[in-house]
């Protein structure tokens, strides 16, 4: 009997959690997009300005934002080898280890956002940005993915 009533008081609870929750409020709050494209970084790829123009002229679009994502590889300069040893000493790593054939060892990812991202991102910092020169090239957001550096960014 005792384990019956706890078997029918688990399900019972289990279905109250799965039935409380409102897909449409959860998918708001984890999702601010209806539709999302994406595309590899070949050269023939489809989101292009064109594309991107096509999109907005529909009826019903009320927001676009686009996002480019690029990765480079960060070359060892003269004017780069203080960086290098201050990632190699934050990191407990050698400077041959940081640096390997003239390149950074790990690989950086440029992401570029228009103002709509911006606006976003802007709205969720401690101390906001300055939109005018975010737009013209003289700020931009730094985002350490790295959990050993990522505090001195």
């Amino acid at each position: 009997m005792l384990s019956l009533f706890l078997s029918i008081t688990v399900f019972t609870s289990v279905m109250t959690i799965i039935n409380g929750i409102d897909i449409d409020n959860y998918i708001n709050s984890e999702y601010d997009y209806d539709f999302f494209f994406t595309a590899d970084m070949s050269n023939n790829y489809f989101l292009n300005e064109t594309f991107v123009e096509k999109i907005r002229q529909n009826e019903g679009i009320n927001d676009t934002s686009v996002t480019k994502i690029s990765s480079v590889e960060l070359r060892a300069t003269e004017s780069l080898n203080a960086y290098a040893e201050w990632v190699a000493g934050k990191a407990g790593l050698s400077s041959d280890m940081v640096v390997t054939d003239g390149s950074f060892y790990n690989t950086h990812t440029i992401k570029g956002i228009d103002m709509v991202e911006f606006n976003k991102i802007n709205a969720t910092l401690p101390n906001p940005i300055d939109p005018e020169g975010f737009e013209q090239g003289e700020t931009v957001i730094i985002n350490a993915t790295e959990q050993i550096l990522s505090p001195y960014y």
